[in-house]
């Protein structure tokens, strides 16, 4: 079976930004190198929690999300990837679920880095191996399932009726009972990874 160590998520700031203060994000152009500040669907910037690195999450992320997919040992090909989906999951789900230590907004309690949680949901869990349409279906299950829990279901989130649970599983259509903002910014964050696009902290003017 194949060993991985736990994630250092809270690892060093990239560039030379304060580790100890949070600053906002921009997107580098891998061909003319242009530093573009991201922004929510409101116009305002991501920003980011002090020390977080996306880039350095992103790379473990390339490396663990492969090695998780081949841990079964199995000599049939089949099952070996079938288990290794299943543990690579597992093991995503646990760093992305409510109170994880990737729920930037849960782990600092401060609902300014919800924006930034989103993004790094999509930009990394593309790293990791997921296609876009599964982590956005995925997000919106994991918000129906915070809300069933609180006794909430089918009151929020986007595209289901009040007090009827939104099923991604049957309905299968975008926002998957997320909310259009989130989804927004988890499709940027795919669209990133896919452009190969890196990161640099910027100063925050909102």
């Amino acid at each position: 079976m194949t060993s991985f160590a736990r994630l250092d998520v809270f690892c060093s700031a990239s560039n030379n930004a304060d580790p100890k203060k949070d600053d906002c994000l921009g997107a580098v152009d891998p061909k003319t190198g242009k530093v573009t500040p991201l922004v929510d669907s409101h116009g305002k910037q991501v920003r980011v929690p002090a020390g977080v690195d996306i880039d350095a999450n992103a790379r473990l992320a390339a490396v663990l999300g492969p090695q998780l997919r081949d841990v079964s040992g199995a000599s049939d090909p089949i099952a070996n990837n079938l288990t290794g989906i299943a543990v690579s999951a597992s093991v995503f789900k646990s760093y992305v679920t409510y109170g994880g230590p990737w729920d930037y907004k849960t782990v600092t309690r401060d609902e300014r880095f919800a924006p930034f949680g989103n993004y790094h949901y999509g930009f990394v869990g593309s790293e990791w191996g997921w296609r876009g349409s599964v982590l956005l279906a995925e997000a919106g299950r994991a918000q129906q399932s915070r809300y069933e829990q609180t006794g909430q279901a089918g009151h929020k989130g986007d595209g289901g009726w009040p007090g009827i649970p939104y099923l991604p599983e049957i309905s299968g259509k975008a926002p998957y009972g997320d909310f259009v903002e989130d989804q927004t910014l988890i499709q940027m964050g795919v669209d990133s990874s896919n452009a190969n696009l890196k990161h640099v902290r910027v100063p925050c003017k909102d």
